[in-house]
């Protein structure tokens, strides 16, 4: 994990970057975010976690809270995982809107990065979140 900072609208903000897989996961302000680089037109196969719903932990930590139980229908941006890492607190909204198919954690237990922590099956007009940075 690396330190970064940058400067948002005039004010500096310290941040934590990390390259898991394919996608770069940045972390500020008690937030976490998620980026994956598009894939080429015309290539077949599965999308990235965010297309499908799958949630992982984005750094080793401590599940605070699950807010979601399987069966349960969430909508994007929906509070699903709160854990703790590094004296920070991390909030894990719903990429998409869906059904709850599993919850692979539970509150106090340690997990580690990368850990799958919910899969949500996307509605069919399920919607990715998006992010303005």
């Amino acid at each position: 994990m690396k330190s970064l900072m940058i400067e948002i609208d005039g004010k500096s903000v310290r941040g934590l970057v990390e390259r898991i897989g394919g996608a770069l996961w940045v972390h500020m302000n008690g937030r976490t975010f998620s980026f994956e680089p598009p894939k080429p037109a015309g290539r077949k196969g599965k999308g990235g976690p965010a297309a499908h719903g799958d949630m992982a932990a984005p750094m080793p930590g401590k599940i605070n809270k699950v807010a979601v139980r399987e069966g349960e229908n969430v909508t994007v941006g929906q509070l699903i995982v709160v854990m703790e890492a590094m004296k920070m607190e991390y909030t894990l909204k719903a990429p998409v809107a869906g059904r709850v198919v599993s919850v692979r954690c539970a509150a106090g237990e340690q997990v580690s990065l990368g850990q799958a922590l919910v899969k949500i099956e996307p509605d069919r007009n399920g919607e990715s979140m998006k992010v303005d940075v």
